[in-house]
């Protein structure tokens, strides 16, 4: 259990953006693991995981 104010919703909108600035090459996973600015590892690389993901697919054009 963490001791942090913040609840999980904020914590996963967190990753979810560190993650894309990840994945968009802005920045490092270990910085932001070393940082403390992400909840844990395994989370920012789910989430890179799922951007590498919709990143195949395209959008359908009418």
């Amino acid at each position: 259990m963490t001791d942090s104010k913040k609840s999980n919703a904020v914590w996963a909108k967190l990753n979810s953006y560190y993650a894309y600035l990840v994945h968009i090459g802005y920045a490092s996973p270990y910085r932001l693991i070393r940082g403390h600015y992400v909840a844990g590892a395994e989370s920012i690389y789910t989430w890179v995981r799922i951007y590498r993901v919709l990143d195949r697919y395209q959008p359908i054009k009418p």
